[in-house]
């Protein structure tokens, strides 16, 4: 399966602004990338489909779903 682009949240944290984008990798498996201008750059991680769930409805306001293909 190629990784498609699901979701991203703009917002900020601890003053900095990010940008996260999650990818669907596989049937229930997600990649969470977050961008941001912290010292700590780029940041990766797994999400199951209840983590991907946990992550969209923090702050749902600040979120875009893309639509499946």
């Amino acid at each position: 399966m190629v990784a498609t682009k699901v979701a991203k949240k703009v917002s900020e944290h601890n003053g900095y602004k990010f940008l996260e984008w999650v990818w669907q990798t596989g049937p229930g498996c997600f990649e969470l990338v977050r961008h941001t201008l912290e010292p700590y750059g780029v940041f990766l991680r797994d999400l199951t489909l209840w983590e991907f769930t946990q992550w969209a409805n923090e702050c749902p306001e600040q979120m875009t779903l893309y639509p499946a293909h």
